[in-house]
């Protein structure tokens, strides 16, 4: 099995995964537990909404995981081991996107579809969040005020935010097309039922 954790917006490949405290859970303790063997990685993607000089979308992350894993299953052999995604937000529309992508492309990403069996959506903004609102306003005055710095500050990614809004084109189109992709995939989707500080 591969297990591949994918974080979310603003997250990072390891840092979303570690305890406060220095376990990184995906190294320390996740292959204790698993009873087959099993290799885990971690995809790491420029999530950062702050000050970044990314212009990469959702199709582009999706394409750059598709193509890691093209680096780390080459050959039959390792094409056809089952792969687990566990997602966190962000990380949720990514590897749904990549799913669709690997259909559609299947000549340039063999057995990612196929080998997929299950995924794991941790806070994943299916629809939309509507906490969106406040940080695209924010961030759309702070690119006014960034106009006037060297462009090599960045800028505030509010195209990223505006995907995540609340029955976005981009996530209606998104949720339509996975599901055509899902059939056979076990998923568990985890959400907070509590309100985050």
């Amino acid at each position: 099995v591969d297990i591949v954790a994918i974080h979310g917006i603003t997250g990072d490949y390891e840092r979303t995964w570690t305890h406060p405290e220095g376990a990184l859970w995906l190294k320390d303790f996740l292959p204790n537990d698993l009873s087959v063997p099993t290799r885990v990685f971690s995809f790491g993607y420029d999530a950062q909404v702050k000050f970044s000089v990314s212009k990469a979308r959702l199709d582009d992350f999706a394409r750059s995981l598709l193509q890691a894993l093209n680096r780390v299953r080459r050959g039959k052999d390792l094409q056809s081991r089952a792969l687990v995604f566990i997602c966190h937000s962000m990380g949720g529309l990514v590897i749904k996107q990549a799913l669709v992508v690997a259909r559609l492309d299947s000549n340039l990403y063999p057995g990612v579809q196929s080998s997929t069996k299950g995924i794991v959506f941790l806070s994943t903004p299916h629809r939309g969040s509507s906490s969106t609102d406040w940080p695209i306003t924010l961030g759309k005055a702070l690119n006014a005020i960034l106009k006037f710095t060297p462009s090599s500050v960045g800028s505030t990614r509010t195209d990223l935010l505006e995907t995540l809004k609340t029955n976005s084109d981009e996530l209606q189109r998104l949720a339509t097309d996975f599901r055509n992709q899902a059939v056979g995939i076990k998923i568990v989707s985890c959400y907070e039922m509590n309100i985050t500080p």
